[in-house]
């Protein structure tokens, strides 16, 4: 189990919470996508772990996908339909 769960919970569930809320909105998209891909690091290794025979199955588990897609956010960055895309026209100039 994860140690001091307690104490992790109310965290974990702050981050989860306002971590999605922001990818909704395309705001502090890489900040966010990374703390939500440790999240599902967490997550499969104390909760996953012990079902992984082999690639195939850790590849098939669906917090695999969710950190794929965690990682994708985390390097490319928010799109043109996006607050970050906003306030960085407004504020820096760009196009």
């Amino acid at each position: 189990g994860v140690p001091k769960a307690h104490l992790l919970a109310p965290f974990v569930s702050g981050v989860e919470f306002l971590g999605g809320l922001f990818l909704l909105l395309g705001l502090l998209t890489r900040i966010s996508a990374g703390a939500l891909g440790v999240v599902m690091i967490v997550a499969i290794r104390s909760a996953k772990w012990a079902d992984v025979d082999s690639l195939e199955t850790l590849l098939g588990f669906d917090e695999f996908e969710y950190l794929a897609l965690f990682l994708w956010l985390a390097i490319a960055g928010a799109g043109p339909v996006s607050l970050d895309h906003w306030l960085e026209r407004r504020f820096r100039g760009g196009r």
